[in-house]
């Protein structure tokens, strides 16, 4: 800036405020609108007596812009532009900034009536180069059918049936793939645990089967909270009953099939394939609490029976 003393105040004013008003016509958002250049030009310093460089007012609309206004052509465009796009989150400043940037580094393209075709091939653009944020319902849409898709892959494969076991009879069933683009992504997801489950144990050999349905005895056992079921139906008859200090007066026949109560004496005299069973389906520690033995730390939860 400089101070020209032949220049009438009136006049360095007059200057000021076309400079002011040359520089917001490279800003398709903010020109045409009265209030912004007002606001522009306040933040001049000296604007009635110091002619402005380009710089000084370049850094005027600086220091206003948080105040400005948008034209009803640029918000009209953007209006358009949403409803193209309702995907993109434009309402934040620094994404609206990124689109009046694009248009002023492009003075020519900036010249044009704005209008709501050449922000969104505008804004097309950009989002090739930078993708604009997405509203949360259509990212979190977006994520949900990204998954609905990786999971129709995985249990169809590529195919057009899949099998799977029924819970009812257990068969091996063919199921239609088309089908589970019908299905929510709540059901895809007990699908796939069921299929991916099934084709696990499909590919095990059968010394690891066994292992793991030992496993899974065990851990159902645990989930009992080692607790035996006051009537417990066995499979095999049981050894017959002699004088103990439980049953001294005699007890009951443990026979295949008939529900029995698991005291102490009875769980004694149980087959070696029912108390097996009882074992892997209650855990060792519950059958331990009903004949009142503890194990011994050494051995953890194995099942201990004092003769």
């Amino acid at each position: 800036m400089f101070k020209n003393q032949t220049i009438k105040p009136e006049e360095i004013h007059e200057k000021n405020r076309e400079r002011i008003l040359q520089v917001l016509e490279g800003s398709p958002r903010y020109r045409d609108v009265t209030a912004n250049e007002g606001l522009a030009f306040e933040a001049l310093p000296d604007h009635d007596t110091v002619i402005a460089s380009w710089e000084s007012a370049g850094q005027a609309c600086e220091r206003a812009k948080p105040m400005f206004g948008q034209n009803l052509l640029w918000a009209e465009a953007l209006r358009g532009l949403q409803k193209a796009h309702p995907e993109w989150d434009l309402s934040s400043i620094a994404v609206q900034n990124q689109i009046e940037d694009f248009f002023i580094e492009r003075p020519k393209l900036a010249q044009y009536e704005m209008n709501a075709d050449i922000v969104l091939r505008a804004c097309e653009a950009i989002n090739t180069a930078t993708p604009f944020p997405w509203k949360e319902e259509y990212a979190q849409a977006a994520r949900d059918e990204q998954e609905r898709q990786a999971l129709i892959q995985r249990i169809s494969q590529g195919k057009p049936t899949y099998s799977c076991r029924s819970n009812n009879d257990g068969r091996l069933t063919a199921y239609e793939s088309a089908d589970l683009h019908e299905e929510s992504l709540d059901t895809l997801r007990k699908i796939d645990a069921i299929v991916s489950e099934q084709r696990r144990i499909a590919s095990m050999d059968p010394a690891e089967i066994k292992a793991q349905r030992r496993r899974d005895e065990i851990a159902r056992g645990r989930q009992n909270q080692n607790v035996l079921p006051a009537l417990w139906t066995p499979k095999f008859d049981g050894n017959p009953w002699v004088p103990t200090t439980e049953e001294p007066h005699g007890g009951p026949a443990i026979k295949a099939g008939q529900p029995i109560a698991l005291t102490s004496a009875v769980i004694k005299r149980l087959s070696r394939d029912d108390l097996v069973r009882l074992i892997r389906s209650f855990g060792a520690d519950a059958v331990n609490a009903v004949l009142g033995v503890k194990p011994r730390p050494e051995y953890g939860r194995t099942l201990i029976i004092q003769k």
